[in-house]
């Protein structure tokens, strides 16, 4: 590695499945030796985007850079990115061989057998012993853990982790989330798709939202869909009985059909109205509440639901618990266009 500030600094790629554009995003950066989460619904190119990444999908761009130098599909540089950049499936393949042979696959195609690795690599995750048992009789949870410890032993410097929980007990999560940051703090980039906003904010040094292919401003947790009012050159969001204050210059017609969405960490929650510019503010119910020491993540009822991601200390202050009443803030500048709408993407500080 040269040291660059991105593993990935990637601009205009495209990725086709069919005839069908199954990406197209226009600027996209994950900084070396962070954690980036990639979130969105099913079917928002979370994988392509993630095998696009590792090379095992063809993919058009203007510009490609894997720590700041160019690659190139079909030359040695895109061999050599699929050699550092290690993709671990949600539903791994393995080879009907042992345990033991599919975690040192991985390290024999590259011409080295280190005994020691494999065997570090199945104990960090949670596998010691398996080494001889049949892959192909493992359960969903334990075939995906062979996949992770299979990266481990090869140890690139970058790791792409597709929805790496979704078949883990809730007791081997804690543990992979511990391993993520491990990574991270060895100097090693992993990029992971998650449906989970909670683990994505908990784990994440910067966030990725993806929806229809295309990078948008962040996780579209508060998507809002209604009907544009405009009174005196002031825009609103009609929906759900309430009405949302939105910024100047519409991007559509008045009675438009339109969507909008709120950043979490945009929305304050209080026991009272605040006296604040904010041009937004709604009564509701607080009903639904997750979340750790590091943060929460709390749903409330206001015609529309809203989620807003608060600290625990001011979880702790409010007293939040479910049917409990509160109020939701938010400014009109925290509101971001949708449909109609161009796309970024969004980084924590």
């Amino acid at each position: 590695m040269n040291g660059a500030a991105f593993a990935f600094s990637v601009r205009g790629l495209e990725v086709e499945i069919g005839a069908v554009a199954a990406l197209q995003i226009d600027v996209l950066e994950v900084p070396a030796g962070q954690i980036t989460a990639v979130v969105g619904p099913n079917g928002a190119g979370k994988t392509t985007l993630l095998e696009g990444l590792a090379g095992l999908r063809r993919v058009r761009a203007q510009r490609f850079l894997f720590f700041g130098e160019p690659v190139i599909p079909g030359t040695s540089s895109w061999e050599e990115l699929r050699r550092r950049a290690t993709y671990v499936a949600q539903r791994p393949l393995l080879f009907r061989r042992s345990v033991y042979a599919n975690v040192a696959y991985g390290l024999r195609v590259r011409g080295e057998n280190d005994e020691e690795r494999i065997e570090r690599a199945l104990a960090r995750v949670g596998l010691e012993g398996f080494g001889s048992r049949p892959a192909w009789k493992l359960s969903t949870g334990e075939a995906q853990r062979v996949a992770i410890a299979r990266a481990l032993a090869i140890d690139p410097p970058v790791y792409l982790f597709d929805e790496p929980t979704a078949n883990l007990d809730r007791d081997s999560t804690p543990e992979f989330e511990a391993l993520l940051r491990e990574l991270a703090q060895r100097g090693r980039t992993v990029v992971f798709s998650t449906h989970t906003l909670d683990q994505a904010y908990r784990l994440g040094d910067r966030i990725v939202s993806l929806e229809h292919g295309r990078v948008g401003p962040f996780p579209l947790v508060n998507l809002v869909r209604g009907r544009l009012r405009v009174d005196g050159g002031e825009a609103i969001l009609q929906a759900g009985g309430i009405e949302i204050v939105l910024p100047t210059d519409p991007p559509a017609k008045a009675n438009a059909k339109v969507a909008v969405a709120i950043d979490p960490e945009s929305i304050l929650l209080s026991r009272e109205p605040l006296r604040s510019s904010a041009r937004n503010s709604f009564s509701g119910v607080v009903v639904g509440i997750e979340g750790s020491a590091a943060g929460f993540l709390v749903r409330v009822d206001c015609g529309v639901e809203f989620v807003a991601r608060i600290t625990a200390r001011a979880f702790a202050e409010l007293g939040l618990a479910i049917g409990q009443p509160v109020v939701v803030t938010f400014k009109s500048s925290a509101v971001h266009w949708i449909e109609p709408s161009a796309s970024s993407h969004h980084t924590r500080s």
